[in-house]
C-alpha cells in the first residue's frame, strides 16, 4: 500500500507539476498569457490523464511491477502516448509538443463546422479546445492550406 501511495504521489507531481509550472510561467512572463477557457480545458485534460494513469498504476501495483517512480512514469507515459491518438483529447496532448517545436504558442486551426479558421496568440478567442483540428507555427502555413484568420 505504501508503494502504491508513493506511485500516486509521483504521478500527481509529474501530471500536474510540470504543466502547472509551465502555465504559471506563461501567465507571468508573457503579456499574452493563457485564457481562462484554455486553462479550464487543459485542466480537465490533465485530470483525465491523471485518472487514466492512476488506473494503470493500480494494475502495475497489483502485479507488483517496479517501484513507485517507474510505475508513475510508465503509467503517465503510456496514457500520454495513447492520448496523442485519441479523438477529442489529441489536440490537448499535442499542444505542448507544438509549443516546443514552434518556440512559442502555435497557430491553432479548426475545421469544425467547415469553418477552416485559425487563431494566433493575442487573439481574443485564442485557446485550444477538443474541437480544434491542429497547429501550425506561422499564420502563413495556415493560410497556405486555405485557413482564414478568425480573431474571435
Amino acid at each position: 500500500m505504501r508503494e502504491f501511495l508513493k506511485a500516486i504521489c509521483w504521478l500527481a507531481a509529474v501530471t500536474f507539476g510540470l504543466p502547472g509550472l509551465c502555465l504559471l510561467l506563461w501567465t507571468f512572463l508573457s503579456a499574452d498569457g493563457p485564457t481562462g477557457e484554455f486553462a479550464l480545458f487543459y485542466g480537465i485534460f490533465l485530470v483525465v490523464e491523471f485518472i487514466a494513469a492512476a488506473l494503470l498504476v493500480v494494475v502495475l501495483s497489483a502485479i507488483r511491477m517496479w517501484s513507485a517512480p517507474p510505475r508513475a512514469f510508465l503509467s503517465i507515459g503510456a496514457v500520454y502516448l495513447a492520448s496523442l491518438f485519441t479523438p477529442l483529447v489529441d489536440t490537448m496532448a499535442r499542444y505542448p509538443l507544438y509549443v516546443v517545436e514552434c518556440g512559442g504558442a502555435p497557430v491553432v486551426v479548426t475545421d469544425f463546422a467547415a469553418a477552416y479558421t485559425y487563431r494566433v496568440l493575442g487573439d481574443e478567442g485564442y485557446s485550444v479546445t477538443p474541437l480544434d483540428t491542429g497547429f501550425f507555427c506561422t499564420p502563413q502555413e495556415a493560410e497556405h492550406l486555405r485557413y482564414r484568420h478568425s480573431p474571435v
